[in-house]
């Protein structure tokens, strides 16, 4: 019996020591296994850096421009040296009568922007899609993306000396149908107007990121498709389109984000 109890004395003991030894080793594992996931985070941060800085220089240090609403603004005082006045801005604005027309405009306008250039954006990718050179498919991805680095204000400047009374596109309807538009001083031409310069200008970037959503697709889902008889049509109708779904829903949240930004002083 003696024998026995320190048998199980040592073996106990012996559990304990490797238990203990295990519970090190695991200890120093995830020590390393830490170590590991900070080198692989501080280099996925490194590259989100930039990003973060223009984010940080562009989106948050002009929120302090956001005192000039309440400020009889001078542009020699500036931000810290103008008058503060309150709300007077907001009362002369809902007491001017066109509060409603200009909140309709800038919500309607945004809307518009974000369905046709969805859609223009969609389709642009479906048929890149199609194209089978990539010098080609290169060098639509450059000719698309390029507008998306011209500023609203040198867009605003181009509109002018196409649309006014001696523009380009003025004189060009002219000399074809003997009329003079006045599209530069036609409300409801803007309508189409600014649709069609911000799909120019925007809808480019938002077709390469659904490309690129498209590109991780696998082939098999399309073969499968040709050999049940599918069409072009019907793949991207029962495959492109519900992998491009997620991807559409968070584009269409992130537009709908700044859908009281009114870029066009509308």
């Amino acid at each position: 019996r003696k024998e026995w109890f320190i048998m199980s004395q040592s073996n106990l003991q012996t559990k304990r020591l490797q238990h203990c030894r295990d519970k090190a080793e695991n200890k120093k594992r995830k020590k390393q296994i830490d170590r590991i996931n900070r080198k692989s985070n501080l280099a996925q941060l490194s590259m989100c850096l930039p990003a973060m800085v223009k984010l940080f220089l562009f989106q948050y240090i002009p929120i302090v421009g956001i005192l000039i609403a309440f400020q009889d603004y001078n542009p020699i005082k500036r931000i810290f040296g103008s008058k503060w006045i309150g709300f007077k801005n907001f009362e002369f604005f809902f007491a001017s009568g066109r509060a409603a027309q200009i909140t309709f405009n800038t919500i309607a306008f945004n809307a518009i922007f974000i369905i046709t250039g969805l859609i223009f954006a969609v389709a642009v990718a479906l048929l890149l899609y199609e194209i089978t050179n990539r010098v080609t498919v290169k060098a639509f991805q450059t000719v698309m993306f390029f507008p998306y680095f011209i500023s609203w204000a040198l867009v605003g400047m181009i509109l002018t000396g196409f649309l006014n009374d001696q523009g380009m596109a003025t004189r060009t309807v002219e000399s074809i149908f003997g009329v003079s538009p006045d599209f530069y001083n036609n409300p409801n031409a803007w309508w189409f107007i600014l649709p069609l310069v911000n799909i120019w200008k925007g809808s480019g970037v938002s077709a390469i990121i659904y490309y690129a959503n498209m590109l991780s697709i696998s082939k098999e889902y399309y073969e499968a498709a040709y050999l049940d008889g599918a069409n072009k049509f019907q793949c991207a109708r029962h495959i492109t389109l519900p992998f491009l779904k997620p991807m559409i829903i968070t584009m269409t949240l992130m537009s709908l984000g700044g859908i009281i930004r009114g870029d066009f002083g509308i």
